[in-house]
This record gives structure tokens, C-alpha cells and sequence, in this order.
């Protein structure tokens, strides 16, 4: 497992970073880059497409398709604006991409099941 930067839009703008992306783990400012968001990247996890929105403070309305997204973070661009990021919700699990064939490996896996 590795850790990688994504740029991050500002302004409204909408960004989609793709990889093995596991989890996101924190968006922030850093200088001489502007807002990015860090992710935990994983060979074992497939590869997935996140759309990640970024709205202001005070916008009214919001995006009706931040309704459906996962706030991420909050970020301030060093010009003193305040940003709000949302992402299109996913899950990458990579235990299932084992040998476990069906989901009675899969409970015995989790639950011990076979075991005296």
C-alpha cells in the first residue's frame, strides 16, 4: 500500500481521480500545489473513478448530486477562501479477490466456522 496526492479543483469545479484507490484520507492546502487530497493506494483493490465535487462556503443552492456524494473534507486555499469537497461514495475492498470461492468460505472466513 502506498499513499498518493490527487489535485483538487476549487471554484465549483469537479475533478475525477482514478487509481486503486482504497480510502481517502484527508483534503487539504499545500503550498505550491493548492487543495489536494491524499488517498491510501493498494495493488490488491481494483481500479474506480471518483468524481469529487468541490462547492463554497455560503453557495445556496448547493448541487442537487451532492445529495448522493460523501463529504470528504474541508479546505482553505490560502487566499482565504473556504472549500467543501464531496466524493461519489465506493467501496474497494481486496479480501474478496483471495480464493475464497463462495459465501460459505467467505463466512467461514470471517465467522471461524468448521472450527471445534
Amino acid at each position: 500500500m502506498t499513499i498518493y496526492k490527487y489535485n483538487l479543483g476549487v471554484n465549483g469545479e469537479s475533478v475525477t481521480i482514478k487509481g486503486k484507490i482504497r480510502k481517502i484520507l484527508k483534503v487539504g492546502f499545500q503550498p505550491g500545489e493548492g487543495v489536494v487530497c491524499w488517498c491510501e493506494v493498494d495493488d490488491r483493490c481494483e481500479e474506480v473513478s471518483i468524481k469529487i465535487v468541490c462547492v463554497g462556503t455560503g453557495w445556496d443552492p448547493l448541487p442537487e448530486e451532492i445529495d448522493c456524494m460523501d463529504y470528504i473534507g474541508t479546505a482553505q486555499d490560502g487566499l482565504g477562501y473556504v472549500w467543501h469537497y464531496y466524493a461519489t461514495p465506493f467501496v474497494n475492498p481486496y479480501m474478496f479477490k483471495s480464493d475464497l470461492n463462495d459465501l460459505g468460505d467467505v463466512f467461514d472466513a470471517f465467522f471461524g466456522a468448521g472450527v471445534n
